[in-house]
């Protein structure tokens, strides 16, 4: 229940709320033998703190999350925990760091047939080359990007990815 809430609390945009309520759930967890579970909470966790702007304590937390998931071979949460890194490191201004973690993850899924996610990886890829002032490269991957994944982006986040490609 504590895990629905925290979805509740970001879908209502309360996130110092879901933060709250997801600490309590990874406390519940911990005394449990619900490994994804716990991983699940991780990740929500991650999400909520850089939504914040709390980059504090975010490094250790997606260390531990994507060694559980590196553990459990779980492609899916491996590239979503990609997603996180890349954010995390843009964040921290490390746009080199972050279009290394698109592309070893955008290689990943190549390599296993999948395609799962890789609208959002582009699109993350396309913001990093944007910043690293090469806006031909960053259109290139804002190309792959479909209608529906940039419908994702906030209104402010669209305009500017597509500024940041040389579409101003």
């Amino acid at each position: 229940l504590w895990s629905d809430l925290v979805i509740a609390r970001q879908l209502l945009a309360d996130l110092a709320g879901a933060e709250r309520a997801c600490l309590h759930a990874m406390r519940l967890y911990a005394g449990c033998d619900d490994e994804r579970s716990l991983g699940s909470a991780l990740y929500n966790l991650a999400e909520i703190r850089l939504r914040r702007g709390r980059l504090h304590g975010l490094r250790e937390i997606l260390e531990r999350l994507e060694a559980a998931d590196e553990k459990a071979r779980d492609l899916r949460r491996l590239v979503q925990d990609a997603e996180l890194w890349v954010r995390y490191e843009l964040a921290q201004g490390r746009a080199h760091a972050a279009l290394e973690r698109c592309e070893e993850a955008l290689r990943l899924l190549a390599r296993r047939g999948d395609v799962w996610r890789r609208d959002d990886l582009h699109a993350l890829a396309a913001r990093s080359l944007g910043w690293l002032s090469k806006p031909q490269a960053a259109a290139v991957h804002l190309a792959q990007v479909s209608s529906a994944a940039l419908q994702r982006f906030e209104p402010e986040e669209r305009s500017a990815l597509f500024a940041l490609a040389g579409d101003r």
